[in-house]
Parts: C-alpha cells; structure tokens; sequence
C-alpha cells in the first residue's frame, strides 16, 4: 500500500464545506479530519492506494463535492505506474 498527502485549501472568503468524497475504485481509500474548511485554512487528506492484483500504467480518481459556488465539484487524479 501506498500513502500520499493532498492539501486542500480554502482560499474563498466563506468557510468550504465539502459535502460528499467519492473515489472510483475500491482500491482507493482516504481519511479526512474535518469536512468544514475555514476561509484561509488548510486541511490534509491522507489517501492510501493498494495495487494488489495491479500492472502497469493506472489512473484513479478522487472526487470532492462542496459548496463552492463557482467549482462545486472537483476531481483530484491520482496516475501511478505499477511493476
């Protein structure tokens, strides 16, 4: 298993709730301390993908929900190379 960190930043005037997280692979998982995002603060997602039974050139997705008004969803891809 593999483990990365994705930094997510609210840089809107209003505080960011991200309603909903959906990856498209059950080999992707993440874990995420608060849902809500003050104006100006970050917050760190931590996902984990598991190539088991995995070869080559793979491409995974996560998709976040929220209540932005001018990007209200937005999809993270996730590219790795397997041996």
């Amino acid at each position: 298993m593999v483990s990365r960190i994705l930094t997510l930043e609210n840089e809107g005037p209003k505080p960011l709730n991200i309603r909903k997280i959906v990856t498209n692979c059950d080999c992707l998982s993440f874990d995420i301390p608060t849902m809500d995002i003050p104006s100006g603060e970050k917050v760190d997602l931590v996902f984990t993908f598991d190539p088991k039974g995995r070869r080559g050139i793979d491409h995974k997705t996560i998709t976040f929900f929220s209540n932005d008004p001018l990007t209200p969803t937005k999809t993270v891809v996730i590219k790795s190379r397997i041996n």
